[in-house]
């Protein structure tokens, strides 16, 4: 779902912004999203079908899914489904590299080791 970079986003490869997601609720309460991605591993140019479940916790995918697309309303539908708003109002995709420095942020605030 991460792209190599924001000059390397494929729309034939990667998921856009403008993919459609369907949510749903189980019978027993357990909540889903699905969406189609256009290319993976295993069946290639034939596309998937993602399907993401969570129960009531608000760090759970389909709540962060939900949340992701609230906060980043203003990402053009033609750009990664993973991309976030910058704060100088333009965007960036997620990648590789920007989660990982991100996470190394929180980890090295948080008296942990990074991740190289």
């Amino acid at each position: 779902m991460c792209i190599p970079s924001r000059n390397l986003f494929d729309p034939s490869r990667h998921v856009s912004n403008s993919a459609r997601i369907e949510y749903g609720t189980t019978t027993l309460g357990i909540r889903h999203a699905n969406f189609d991605i256009p290319w993976s591993k295993t069946t290639g140019t034939k596309g998937a079908k993602i399907t993401i479940t969570d129960i009531e916790d608000p760090t759970a995918s389909v709540a962060a899914l939900k949340h992701h697309k609230s906060a980043n309303a203003n990402v053009p539908h033609d750009a990664p489904m993973f991309a976030f708003e910058t704060a100088d109002g333009s965007w960036e995709p997620l990648t590789k590299m920007n989660w990982l420095e991100r996470c190394n942020q929180i980890w090295i605030s948080a008296g942990l080791e990074p991740l190289m």
